[in-house]
């Protein structure tokens, strides 16, 4: 849509107010874009091209706009750019400074109309509020209470004097399919995102007094951050949402056909608590997909070992579970064994049927695992010694895509 469609609209409703006569606006082609009267929408005026050419007001002979009538085609400027033509009807009261006048005042329409459209919307503007917010270099708490308050003047309705619980929302590839070959997100795009923070408000909604309480952000890549306003039952409505927690992510898919992950960091009240929650879901998100691959839903209290672990010097890491891996991780049998011995808390029976082998075939498994990295994982002390140096390996393990079409196991070795 170029300037003088998006225009059209707003020159002719107030060009007819102040005018008391009918208008038309064509395009550069000397098509009919807009018309008080409707009829002449869409006809082709050939005597504008002249005034487009020529860049001056042209008289239009009578029968081109209607049979009985002449009419003045004024070329109209934008950018210093012509962009299109007004058309007057000859009321036989049609003098140069009315012409002028109408001519300016459809100029300014222009201006105006394209100036709000390059002002960000409100969505855009809680993005880069909460962008700055949570990845910006400025931590002066005061300054930022008064910016958001400043805001809230003005209907963005921030609210960092209120507690909130942080939800981070995971779509992957959703960034790629979003862009296509597109290096920055166009109108379209920024459609669906709007589009989707909307459906996403009211998938969170039973977790809210109202959906003005629920603000959606997104900043980039494949994740939106849900902000839901908890003020004297906060924790209570952080519990609702662990407790139902599960059901989100299909939630979700019902609604936007979308595979998604969710992570859920503490409660956390005050800005402090804000700030410290929105870092405690981004490396609950991370780590919990490096850790439980199948998962949907990963929890900040289920990855809290993992986070010291990952604390640790690389280089430490490193040496720790070549130590103690050696050959195993080529062993993908023995992989899936230990497993189900953690998934079951060790209890070797439990760990037999669900991997639906014998104990003796277990037992057998087991020796090899001791031939391999010295290591018995049916002695508790060494079982803590596996289990961090497969954590530590997962971590430190870059993510792949999964491959449907592979024939190597990705078991979860956690979970």
């Amino acid at each position: 849509m170029n300037f003088i469609e998006l225009a059209s609209g707003a020159i002719i409703d107030k060009l007819k107010t102040v005018l008391d006569q009918d208008v038309a606006v064509t395009d550069l082609g000397g098509n009919v874009v807009a018309d008080s009267e409707i009829k002449n929408f869409g006809k082709h005026l050939p005597t504008t091209a002249i005034a487009l050419k020529e860049n001056k007001t042209t008289s239009l002979p009578k029968g081109e706009l209607e049979a009985e009538s002449t009419a003045w085609a004024a070329p109209l400027v934008y950018d210093n750019q012509v962009v299109g033509c007004i058309i007057l009807k000859d009321n036989g009261r049609m003098t140069e400074e009315q012409i002028n006048l109408a001519r300016s005042l459809a100029e300014l329409l222009i201006h105006q109309v394209m100036v709000l459209r390059m002002l960000p919307t409100t969505s855009q503007v809680l993005d880069k509020f909460f962008f700055d917010l949570f990845e910006g270099q400025e931590k002066d708490k005061q300054k930022l209470l008064e910016q958001s308050r400043f805001l809230d003047i003005h209907y963005y309705r921030v609210g960092l004097d209120r507690d909130r619980v942080v939800i981070m929302l995971n779509f992957p590839g959703f960034w790629q399919k979003l862009l296509g070959a597109n290096i920055v997100p166009q109108e379209a795009e920024q459609a669906k995102v709007e589009h989707y923070k909307q459906i996403i408000q009211q998938v969170f909604k039973p977790y809210a007094q109202s959906l003005d309480d629920i603000l959606v952000t997104y900043f980039s890549g494949d994740n939106f951050l849900i902000l839901i306003a908890a003020d004297k039952e906060g924790q209570k409505s952080y519990e609702k949402i662990l407790q139902n927690a599960e059901t989100i992510p299909g939630l979700i898919k019902n609604s936007l056909n979308e595979q998604s992950h969710i992570a859920v960091p503490n409660f956390l009240p005050g800005l402090d608590g804000l700030m410290k929650a929105y870092g405690q879901a981004k490396i609950t998100l991370a780590l919990g997909q490096k850790l439980y691959p199948e998962n949907e839903v990963f929890l900040y209290s289920e990855i809290v070992v993992a986070k010291l672990i990952n604390q640790i010097p690389r280089s430490e890491q490193q040496y720790f579970t070549n130590h103690y891996l050696k050959g195993l991780l080529k062993k993908p049998q023995l992989l899936k064994t230990l497993a189900a011995y953690f998934a079951t808390d060790l209890d070797l029976k439990a760990t037999a049927q669900k991997l639906n082998i014998h104990k003796n075939t277990l037992y057998y498994r087991f020796d090899n695992i001791e031939k391999l990295i010295g290591l018995d994982p049916r002695s508790f002390h060494n079982a803590i010694k596996i289990v961090l140096a497969l954590l530590m390996y997962q971590i430190n393990e870059e993510t792949e895509t999964k491959n449907p079409n592979s024939q190597v196991s990705q078991t979860p070795l956690f979970g």
